[in-house]
């Protein structure tokens, strides 16, 4: 499923899970087999953008172009951003696929906190990272999701 701008969903704060849900999982498979050519050139999807239910999770790709290494980022946090590394970007979101990229400020280098699935069972497993570049721009997009925040609200 795939939610598009304007639907409520897509502005109401999500919230953090301490146990894998079914959910994770499926949309997982969902994004790893295939997916609508709309989605093909985007890195990150969060679940409020492809799930009505409010968790705090989205799908990140390392390459952008292949779902195929698709990773689930569960509860991301922004801990810190580094301000002498502010800079402005063109960004564009998959929930307004018709609106042109606009301009808004990112951190090039962030401190975050995040999970994953375990590699065995249904455990969480606690990051924290420092991310530059791609990733922290990525990760920013995406954790204002989480606040129900969008690019063109900046």
């Amino acid at each position: 499923m795939k939610i598009v701008n304007p639907h409520r969903v897509l502005s109401l704060p999500v919230e953090s899970f301490g146990q894998i849900k079914n959910e994770v999982d499926e949309v997982l498979g969902i994004v790893n087999s295939k997916f609508d050519g709309l989605h093909t050139n985007c890195f990150g999807l969060h679940a409020a953008q492809i799930s009505n239910r409010p968790y705090n999770y989205f799908v990140l790709s390392d390459t952008g172009k292949k779902y195929f290494s698709a990773r689930v980022i569960i509860n991301p946090k922004i801990i810190e951003r580094d301000k002498s590394t502010k800079y402005q970007v063109k960004e564009g979101c998959m929930s307004y696929p018709f609106r042109p990229y606009t301009k808004l400020t990112r951190y090039g280098t962030i401190m975050a906190e995040y999970q994953t699935k375990s590699l065995i069972g249904n455990s969480l497993k606690t990051h924290k990272k420092e991310l530059s570049g791609l990733a922290a721009e990525i990760f920013q997009h995406e954790t204002d999701h989480a606040k129900g925040i969008y690019i063109y609200d900046k």
